[in-house]
C-alpha cells in the first residue's frame, strides 16, 4: 500500500465519519443520558463492528454476504429493535441527578452492544467496506502490515470523531443539573436513540 493511498483513504474516511450519522447520534445521545464514559463504550462497540466488516471485506465480503443472505437482515432488525428498546428505557428513566443517573441508566455492556448493533445493522457499513474501501485500497494486494495499518487508521479516526462528539455532548449535559433538565435530556437522548433504530430498520 502506498502513502498516497493511505492519505487519500484517511481523508475520505474522516469526511465520512465526521458527518453526523447513526454512530455519532448514538454516542451523543448516550453522552447526554449517561455521560462521557458510557458514550465511550458505545464508540468501542462501533469500532468492533467496523473491524468485523473490515476483516470480512478482506476475506471477500460480497461472497460471504451472498451466502449468508437473510442473516444480515436478521442482524439488522435485531440491532434496530435493541436500539429502540434502549431509547424507550432512556426516555422513561427517572430524572435523577447525574451521580446516580450515570450508574442506573446504562451499563458498559449495554452501551457496547448498542454500538455494535449500530454497525452490524447498518446497511451503509456493508456498502462502505464493499465499495468505498476498494476504491482507495487494492484489498487483494494487502499484506498483514497493510491490514494492521488500515485497521489503525479506522480506529484512530473513529476514536477522534466519536469521542469528540461525546465529549462535547457531555459538556452540554454538565450545564443541566436540575431534575426537569435531566428529564428533558433523557427524553431527547431516548428519542434520538429510538430514531436511529427506526432509521436502520426502514433503510434499504
Amino acid at each position: 500500500m502506498t502513502s498516497h493511498e493511505l492519505l487519500a483513504f484517511s481523508g475520505a474516511l474522516f469526511l465520512m465519519v465526521i458527518a453526523p450519522g447513526p454512530g455519532v447520534l448514538a454516542c451523543v445521545s448516550r453522552a447526554l443520558a449517561s455521560g462521557f464514559k458510557m458514550a465511550a463504550f458505545v464508540a468501542v462497540g462501533i469500532m468492533i463492528g467496523d473491524m468485523f466488516f473490515l476483516l470480512m471485506a478482506i476475506a471477500g465480503l460480497s461472497v460471504i454476504a451472498e451466502h449468508l443472505g437473510s442473516l444480515f437482515y436478521i442482524i439488522r432488525y435485531c440491532g434496530a429493535a435493541y436500539l429502540i428498546w434502549l431509547g424507550y428505557r432512556t426516555w422513561t428513566s427517572k430524572a435523577e441527578l447525574r451521580s446516580s443517573q450515570s450508574r442506573k441508566s446504562a451499563s458498559p455492556k449495554s452501551c457496547l452492544l448498542s454500538g455494535l448493533s449500530i454497525t452490524l445493522g447498518n446497511p451503509k457499513a456493508i456498502a462502505f467496506y464493499l465499495s468505498f474501501l476498494p476504491a482507495f485500497i487494492d484489498i487483494r494486494r494487502m499484506s498483514g502490515s497493510d491490514v494492521l495499518i488500515t485497521a489503525g487508521i479506522i480506529i484512530l479516526t473513529l476514536t477522534v470523531v466519536l469521542l469528540s462528539y461525546s465529549y462535547a455532548a457531555n459538556r452540554v449535559r454538565d450545564l443541566f443539573s436540575g431534575r426537569n433538565a435531566v428529564r428533558r435530556l433523557n427524553r431527547c437522548a431516548g428519542a434520538v436513540m429510538a430514531s436511529v433504530g427506526l432509521a436502520i430498520a426502514v433503510k434499504e
